[in-house]
């Protein structure tokens, strides 16, 4: 029941997702995604997908409002 829970929201984030991609392609002219290498749990390594938020060291008006929404951040 928790996967179909998990999938039903995950499809419902698909879209707004996209749009958050798109815009940060069109407003930065950058690549959408950050890719950045953790370690987790035992010492095993794993990446994290980003969406871009800043740019040249500074937070961009969408980097704050994905940020404080969490959307700017998925494991892999």
């Amino acid at each position: 029941m928790q996967q179909l829970i998990a999938f039903i929201f995950l499809l419902m984030l698909i879209p707004v997702l996209g749009l958050a991609m798109l815009l940060v392609l069109f407003i930065d002219w950058q690549t959408p995604w950050f890719v950045q290498e953790r370690i987790g749990k035992n010492h095993v390594p794993f990446r994290i997908y980003k969406l871009r938020t800043m740019k040249y060291d500074k937070i961009t008006l969408l980097g704050k409002i994905l940020r404080s929404t969490g959307l700017d951040l998925y494991r892999k």
